[in-house]
């Protein structure tokens, strides 16, 4: 039987084993460039090992389930973040403005969002400094 990109079951299962000598658990495999993770035992594991590269692939998705996933990675790298800081969802926002990679930059610019998700989003991270405050067209949105 032949998977995708001409590698059999057989080929798969070979390569998955080698990556890790056997390990039982979870792997992610890249059958297009022919690459494989080992990710450990529990299942959030694979989450946190996914490769910078698939990452940036995956953020390049249009659909939404897969943006979300990419703002709720705990590694995501801040250029992805600052890409999807320009987004016109408030989910994928407070999502940004929740996640501790975001740098202060985008942190002042998310406060002052009109939605009150991702202002509050922004106030509970701990990138964003205490004794700053935000203010739009001169009224203050918040004190942190």
């Amino acid at each position: 039987m032949r998977l995708l990109y001409g590698i059999s079951e057989k080929q798969l299962i070979s390569e998955l084993f080698h990556v890790a000598n056997g390990e039982a658990g979870y792997y992610l495999a890249d059958l297009r460039h022919k690459q494989y993770y080992y990710c450990g035992t529990e299942p959030k594991s694979v989450k946190a090992k996914i490769p910078n590269d698939l990452l940036e692939k995956i953020a390049n998705k249009k659909d939404y389930e897969w943006q979300i996933f990419v703002t709720e990675y705990p590694n995501t790298p801040i250029f992805i973040l600052e890409k999807y800081a320009q987004s016109l969802n408030n989910k994928i926002l407070a999502n940004v403005a929740s996640h501790p990679n975001t740098p202060q930059k985008i942190l002042c610019q998310l406060a002052t969002a009109d939605n009150w998700s991702i202002k509050y989003a922004v106030a509970q991270n701990p990138n964003t400094p205490k004794e700053q405050h935000y203010e739009k067209e001169n009224q203050t949105v918040f004190y942190i």
